[in-house]
């Protein structure tokens, strides 16, 4: 018998989905109004809950009988066919209205469409029919779990007379308040309280939280969490109450930073009271600030449940659970992320008793404890789980894409609250990931990837449902049924691999996942066919087709698709396309050619995200105003007229993410910009101003600054970019303090500017982007603070991270102001910037790399700090480097004056650099020779030469001054001839050496060398026609790798030469195309690679095996020919 434990049946969620639409205010309507018959109505409903108490016992018994499985499947075909005629009904109701409206046309009621009452009462019927077929299946009904809300608890005791009865809990507790943290890693210590409600684990927190000797040195904060741990609401009352200043940031990443900040070195106290969720995800996420305070801090975990209930008997049960496991890692682990959510003896003896461990699965690659953990999802995470099935396996997940799939096909739930359908996939997501059905690949950009055994059961799960044609053998496994189908690789298809679609007419999904250069609407027939055939499609995506360039009006006949994406060489889309009134989501990213949007886009009334970034649009089609439900909008393109202009954006409230506006030359006046309302956008994080290049003249700089100034972000807004601006000043708002969560701005080809705002004070400012300021000439004191205002910080740019300044013409001074700014600087970026003379900030405790390039009257000693590791300098004029900092790691200098001078840092006499491990040196056309002494760099590990023509010799001593030198690369440096007294160092493994023939033909003044594994030898050698009989390789008992590259002249190679690389395994001969010769017996037994690159006349002969070749050659496993191995 199935648990009542299990969340819910995947179909559950679809029924309540066909449920919703039959309560939903527009279905009602319709009944009340005697559009739509109430009986059939009323018999559908009784059949959904009939149906619906018995698939939950339905779904567990299904791997042990067929006819149980074909039930379910009989089930939700019936159900997609019963949603799919409900949501033509609520749609032609919809357009009806909206058409009744608007042009006063009148409606019709829908049962006197005869073909939609006689498809609903055969849909009834049928669902009558599967209902009643269940009793003979012996299916039973599976109640509901029931949940309760709980009252939020405060720090203050209540007025009792005296606490009895926990004297031995408080001593306990207070032993290990006072307790400090031993461990190295971390500081902060996590304290459970556990038990049943009721038995006073609130009082005993607040007893604790109260007692004064106790909490001294402490810094003390009380949060109730009760059932919804809401990691931003509750990291945002954790400020509040270290500070006591009211926190409205809605940033995660920016509110974590700003505790670590509040938190960091301090001891604190933190109550977190009534504790009834424990995600692991969440909670790893939560308390990540905390490791960085002081030792002794503790987190008091008031527990709702009673976690550790039977804790003896709970690790024996979970003992024999992974026992059942049977050694395979993942599956204990994903039952971990399920057992972490239950806390009693019965829910772990329901997971370790399951009658799944007993299941037949030898024909299948699902893993029971994998199947026990889908079981136990929730209906919603289940549809919402295997709806990745039809995603490859290694797919790379983008939560945000991924969300908009799951939106468009009704796997959501209705929003409540105040959410929106976006906040409930992000919590949907967010549940797979903590139950480890995902996991993160990349923090940065919200990437993860799925594990193939977890693919493989929703692939199972799935079944003919969902299909995945990645392979032309499979076509024909494509089942009538299928509803979802995605596609990947096409380029092995012929004509006949396209009939089977011509059979396929239910899709709702028809998805391109990867890149390829064929897609299915390449072949005409199956263009119209699979249109034709599907009308119900709610997801369509038409990706990297080079051959389409027309958008099919049949597309928009599919009056049901909630999701289009399209990527195709096309210029304009079909009006018609306005007629789409259920489309969510219109992705046309990447349509280069794309100019127009169509008129009617307005008729779009339900859209939520349209992506045009990668377009060509001109401007906005009019009456983008009414799109009200707009949540996602890439890009605006400001037209000239009223209803293509900016006020257009004034009514587009519910706009969330990023925003680029462009063609602000467009906007008229001010007054035009403030009906943009882009203040009262709160939601959106990211903002673009944009105006065209070119025309930068201006009749009135005061009213392009004006217009600027009244398109002022809201105060929460992190990343801004003004791109283009024409104004010879920037208003007031920016860079005002105020904007305390901005991390990121950019200001670039703004070249009627002559002064920078004051950016000092933007206390979260991580990255600074300026470029393109034609007028600016001096940096000063302004740029660091406002002198008006006088709340300002202490340190100027105080999070400040990465600084860059680029295309400054005519910048001649940054005068370098307080001396604590820029306390957090780690990169500082300056580029064509050739007027600028005076010095760089003298002290950046943070710094970590410097780039200067294309500076040549910039004249400074370098910035200090300790932790500098990376300095690159590009056509430097010069920078004094008498004190090269001992960190330094990496020196990169190209094109610059006086090397020699800079290297004398490195000599014997004067080396202090300890850290330093790669040294480059390119295009110093004045750079004639090492210091006398040599180098003497013990840490370097890399040296690389480019493009020194007058540089005579290598450093002298490398064997000694240089002992973990382990790479030399040479290239273009004609006058050196020897390589240095005394051989190379004892840990040398690679050398590369190219067009420096002298060096190429004295290679044997290396020696003997016993740890050189890889030998590059790049051409052009014109003058060598044999190898290496001519050149006297050295003696290299370990080379392992050799490469020869643009030998233009050699004819021959001399096998019998290279029988003394005794360890060779890996040869390439790249570029050597009047190569046809080859002398001696053979080349090397031990060589297991060959590789033969655009050298035509070798190639040649390998391929016909030609006898004066083939015998020399054919004992080696691997000969490959430009990248195709030879057999």
């Amino acid at each position: 018998m199935a648990s009542a434990l299990v969340g819910g049946a995947l179909l559950s969620g679809f029924i309540n989905v066909v449920f919703d639409r039959l309560l939903s205010p527009e279905a009602l309507n319709l009944i009340k109004g005697k559009k739509l018959d109430q009986h059939l109505v009323q018999r559908l409903k009784t059949a959904l809950l009939a149906a619906g108490a018995l698939v939950t016992d339905a779904e567990m018994k299904q791997f042990c009988n067929k006819d149980v499985k074909d039930w379910l499947d009989s089930l939700k075909g019936a159900l997609y066919v019963a949603d799919d005629l409900l949501d033509l009904i609520l749609t032609k109701a919809a357009i009806q209205n909206k058409n009744k409206v608007s042009n006063f046309l009148p409606s019709f009621p829908i049962f006197k469409d005869r073909k939609i009452v006689s498809d609903l009462e055969n849909i009834v019927t049928t669902i009558e029919d599967i209902e009643k077929r269940a009793y003979i299946l012996h299916l039973n009904e599976i109640p509901k779990d029931n949940f309760s809300w709980r009252i939020a608890t405060t720090s203050l005791i209540k007025a009792h007379k005296g606490i009895h009865g926990r004297e031995d809990a408080k001593e306990a507790l207070t032993k290990l308040l006072k307790l400090e943290t031993t461990e190295a890693k971390t500081y902060v210590t996590v304290i459970p309280i556990v038990g049943m409600g009721g038995v006073g684990k609130t009082t005993l927190a607040q007893w604790l939280y109260n007692d004064d000797e106790l909490m001294k040195g402490f810094i003390k904060v009380w949060i109730c969490v009760s059932e919804e741990f809401d990691i931003v609401k509750i990291t945002q009352t954790l400020i509040q109450g270290v500070t006591d200043v009211l926190c409205n940031t809605k940033d995660l990443s920016l509110l974590q930073e700003d505790l670590k900040d509040k938190l960091s070195g301090k001891k604190f106290f933190i109550v977190l009271d009534d504790v009834w969720s424990h995600d692991r995800h969440i909670w790893n996420n939560f308390i990540a600030p905390f490791q960085y305070g002081a030792k002794g801090s503790k987190i008091l975990d008031n527990a709702g449940y009673d976690e550790l209930s039977g804790n003896t008997t709970l690790e024996e049960i979970g003992r024999k659970i992974v026992k059942k496991c049977k050694g395979l890692p993942l599956a204990a682990e994903t039952l971990g992320g399920l057992l972490w959510t239950k806390y009693d003896i019965k829910s772990w003896n329901a997971i370790l008793e399951s009658e799944v461990w007993e299941f037949d699965l030898n024909d299948s690659k699902i893993i029971p404890a994998l199947l026990i953990s889908y079981y136990h999802l929730p209906s919603y995470l289940k549809r919402c789980f295997v709806y990745c099935s039809l995603f490859p396996k290694d797919y790379t997940f983008n939560k945000d894409k991924l969300i908009l799939l799951w939106m468009a096909e009704d796997l959501l739930e209705q929003p409540k609250r105040g959410k929106t359908f976006e906040e409930i996939g992000y919590e949907y997501f967010d549940a797979l990931v903590s139950r480890l059905f995902f996991k993160q690949f990349n923090t940065k950009n919200s990437l993860f990837v799925m594990h193939d055994l977890i693919h493989d059961l929703a692939i199972s799960v799935g079944g003919k449902f969902y299909f995945q044609f990645e392979d032309p053998r499979n076509a024909y496994e494509i089942s009538t049924e299928t509803r979802h189908l995605s596609y990947t690789r096409l380029t092995n298809l012929i004509s006949k691999d396209f009939d089977v679609f011509s059979r396929i007419k239910s899709l709702r999904t028809l998805l391109h996942i990867a890149h390829s250069t064929r897609s299915l609407f390449s072949n005409e027939k199956v263009q119209n066919d699979t249109l034709s055939n599907n009308k119900c499609l709610r997801v369509l995506s038409i990706d990297s087709d080079r051959e389409l360039n027309v958008l099919p009006d049949s597309i928009c006949e599919l009056i049901h698709l909630r999701y289009l994406s399209l990527s195709i060489n096309m210029m304009t889309l079909p009006e018609s396309l306005g007629d789409l009134y259920n489309l969510h989501t219109l992705k046309l990213s990447n349509c280069l050619s794309l100019t127009m949007l169509p008129n009617n886009m307005q008729n779009l009334v339900n859209l939520r995200h349209l992506d045009i970034r990668g377009t060509r649009i001109k401007e906005m089609p009019p009456g983008m105003s009414k799109l009200k439900k707009l949540h996602f909008l890439s890009d605006f393109v400001v037209g000239k007229q009223e209803e293509t202009g900016i006020m257009e954006l004034g009514e587009l409230s519910n706009l969330h993410g990023s925003l680029c506006i462009s063609k602000l030359e467009n906007v008229a006046n001010s007054s035009d910009a403030l009906k943009a309302r882009i203040m009262d956008k709160t939601h959106i994080d990211e903002l673009e101003l944009q105006w065209s290049r070119g025309d930068d003249m201006v009749t009135s700089s005061e009213s392009e600054r004006d217009i600027l100034d009244k398109l002022k972000p809201h105060k929460g807004l992190q990343v801004l970019s003004i791109l283009n601006y024409k104004g010879t000043i920037l208003p007031d708002w920016v860079g005002h303090p105020s904007y305390c969560n901005m991390t990121r701005l950019v200001l670039r080809g703004c070249i009627n500017c002559w002064a920078l705002p004051s950016l000092g004070q933007l206390p979260s400012l991580k990255s600074l982007e300026i470029g393109n300021f034609d007028g600016l000439v001096n940096i000063g004191e302004d740029f660091y603070k406002n002198y008006d205002d006088h709340s300002s910080l202490e340190a100027s740019f105080p999070s400040l991270e990465k600084l860059t300044f680029e295309y400054l013409p005519c910048w001649e001074e940054w005068e370098s102001g307080e001396p604590n700014a820029f306390p957090k600087l780690k990169t500082l970026k300056i580029s064509n910037c050739p007027s600028l003379k005076g010095n760089l900030p003298s002290h950046l405790p943070a710094l970590e790399i410097v780039n200067i390039s294309d500076c040549r009257q910039l004249v400074s000693s370098l910035p200090k700090g300790p932790a500098f590791q990376t300095l690159v300098i590009r056509r430097i004029h010069k920078i004094l480097l008498q004190e090269i900092p001992l960190s330094l790691q990496y020196i990169s200098i190209t094109e610059c004056d006086e090397v020699d001078k800079y290297l004398e840092s490195f000599s014997v006499s004067q080396s202090q650099v300890v850290a330093l491990h790669d040294l480059q040196i390119s295009g110093c056309n004045n750079f004639v020779s090492f210091p006398i002494e040599g180098l003497a760099v013990p840490s370097m590990t890399m040296l690389t030469l480019h493009n020194c023509k007058k540089l005579k010799s290598l450093p002298c001593h490398m064997n000694t001054h240089l002992p973990n030198l382990e790479s030399l690369y040479i290239n273009s440096c004609p006058k050196i001839e020897l390589f240095p007294d005394g051989g190379l160092p004892p840990n040398f493994k690679v050398l590369g050496i190219g067009n420096s023939d002298k060096l190429v033909s004295n290679l044997s003044s290396i020696g003997v060398h016993e740890g050189l594994t890889t030998l590059y030898i790049w051409g052009p050698c014109e003058s060598v026609e044999s190898f290496p009989n001519e050149l006297l390789l050295p003696q290299l008992p370990a080379l392992t790798n050799l490469e020869l590259y643009d030998f233009r002249n050699m004819k021959t190679l001399d096998c019998e030469e290279l029988l003394h690389l005794t360890s060779l395994q890996i040869f390439r001969i790249i570029r050597c195309p009047k190569l046809r010769n080859m002398t001696g017996e053979r080349l090397p037994a031990s060589l297991i690679e060959l590789k033969i690159y655009d050298s035509l006349c070798l190639a040649e002969l390998c391929k016909k095996k030609d006898p004066n070749i083939w015998p020399k050659i054919s004992h080696i496993p691997d000969i490959q020919i430009n990248g195709r191995r030879l057999t």
